[in-house]
């Protein structure tokens, strides 16, 4: 496939993007990666070809045509402007192998972005785990890979909190994401595992982004707030405050990449032998740095069993 062709990045007035409003990035082009790169990830494309599920190899009918530009969208755990530094380069990189415009969207809330994800809206999307079900099993999503890591929610306090554990929470207020959140799922999980009722010993608010829970926690709103690690390092370096760790959940699976069945198949390949071979090069952990995710694996369907039974 020819690597050619020039792209741009265009984000949208730089004020706007911190409001929640849906937002585009056309992808740019990193000039800096050697020749020899496409044509590797190309050959290891071909090998990956027949692991993508569902019969990953047969053309999809509803293909989009030729020079047609692609969506990818990442569930907004960051607020939107966040989210443009943390893929951005993500979305650049996808431009550059697939020789395609792609365009970077994020949504204002959680349930937006489930609602926009089984309207099959998405090309490419980066998901919570909870979705991940919703899309693979329902939707004609396929899996590309997963964050190399599993997915814990961390209960984070000021630095000088006198709290240690989640016993300490009660008579407390937990500062959550949105309801449908995977780590707020896992969190009020994990309280009623611990005996703490709900509304009763510990009381808990809802936020649109990790950031803003985090904030209330420093604004000593909050006692504490549920967030994943990722979000944790990019808060702290923000803000340049440091948190404290006083309880991490039970484990379930990580986001993941899912491509949409329509897409033919030698871009699917393409794609999942790029993502999972961003580990391999300087290049590609600069990408995983930006997202300030572990690295990327392939799928194994059957971890998300976990998810399947959460509430069984």
């Amino acid at each position: 496939m020819p690597l050619s062709g020039a792209a741009n990045v265009l984000i949208s007035n730089p004020d706007l993007v911190t409001r929640h409003q849906s937002h585009t990035v056309n992808a740019h082009r990193h000039d800096s990666r050697t020749t020899a790169r496409p044509v590797v990830t190309a050959l290891l494309a071909l090998v990956l070809c027949t692991s993508l599920v569902s019969s990953p190899c047969r053309a999809s009918e509803t293909a989009p045509q030729s020079g047609q530009q692609y969506t990818f969208a990442v569930f907004p755990y960051l607020s939107a402007k966040q989210l443009a530094e943390s893929y951005g380069p993500v979305a650049a990189e996808f431009r550059q192998v697939l020789d395609r415009d792609v365009a970077f969207k994020s949504s204002t809330g959680y349930e937006e972005f489930s609602a926009e994800l089984a309207e099959e809206q998405f090309d490419i999307a980066m998901i919570q785990p909870f979705d991940y079900v919703n899309a693979v099993d329902h939707h004609n999503y396929l899996p590309l890979a997963r964050v190399d890591a599993d997915l814990r929610a961390h209960f984070v306090v000021k630095a000088d909190s006198q709290l240690t554990g989640i016993q300490d929470l009660r008579g407390g207020r937990l500062a959550l994401p949105s309801e449908t959140a995977a780590l707020s799922r896992v969190s009020l999980k994990a309280l009623r595992s611990a005996g703490l009722e709900v509304g009763e010993d510990v009381q808990i608010r809802h936020f649109k982004s990790f950031g803003s829970c985090m904030q209330d926690v420093l604004i000593g709103q909050s006692s504490a707030c549920a967030t994943g690690i990722a979000a944790q390092k990019i808060f702290e370096q923000r803000m340049g405050v440091q948190l404290k760790m006083i309880y991490s959940t039970q484990p379930i699976p990580h986001m993941a990449f899912v491509v949409h069945s329509r897409l033919p198949e030698q871009d699917r390949a393409l794609l999942q032998a790029t993502i999972i071979g961003w580990k391999h090069s300087a290049h590609g952990k600069s990408i995983i740095e930006a997202t300030r995710l572990p690295g990327f694996r392939e799928v194994n369907d059957n971890d998300y069993d976990v998810i399947r039974n959460f509430d069984k």
